[in-house]
């Protein structure tokens, strides 16, 4: 689904009552399917969503809850799930200390979109660092 650019909105923490309604959406698909979803989905630097996040698109999901899951249930405007997931801090806005986390760690995030939102979830693990050629003697 794709959001029309007259009808922009924002997902307010702990609040998803802002998140598009049917009304709102250009229908790309009749539904998202899992299976397309599950394709979708992949582990990503964090240091390549910095400009997402600066747009307000990222939303946090608890490592708890399976991305997929709570994609389908945005993807289907599931609004009392978002709710039930948001109240208890399970789904939500990514704010400024999950970015200063993110960059501090190298973060590696799981992530899936369903428009205009990026889904991420920490995976816990950090890009890895290339060797460097210190302690090694020149011939």
């Amino acid at each position: 689904m794709i959001v029309s650019e007259k009808n922009k909105h924002t997902l307010a923490p702990q609040k998803l009552s802002a998140i598009p309604t049917d009304n709102d959406r250009i229908p790309l698909h009749s539904a998202a399917s899992r299976a397309d979803l599950e394709a979708e989905c992949d582990v990503i630097p964090y240091v390549e969503l910095q400009k997402f996040f600066a747009k307000g698109m990222l939303v946090t999901v608890d490592p708890g809850l399976k991305l997929v899951d709570v994609a389908l249930s945005l993807a289907a405007d599931d609004a009392a799930q978002l709710k039930q997931w948001a109240e208890a801090g399970l789904v939500q806005r990514a704010h400024d200390e999950h970015a200063r986390n993110w960059h501090a760690n190298s973060a590696l995030l799981r992530a899936v979109t369903v428009t205009p939102w990026i889904l991420v979830q920490d995976t816990g693990k950090a890009v890895p660092r290339k060797p460097t050629n210190q302690g090694m003697k020149p011939e």
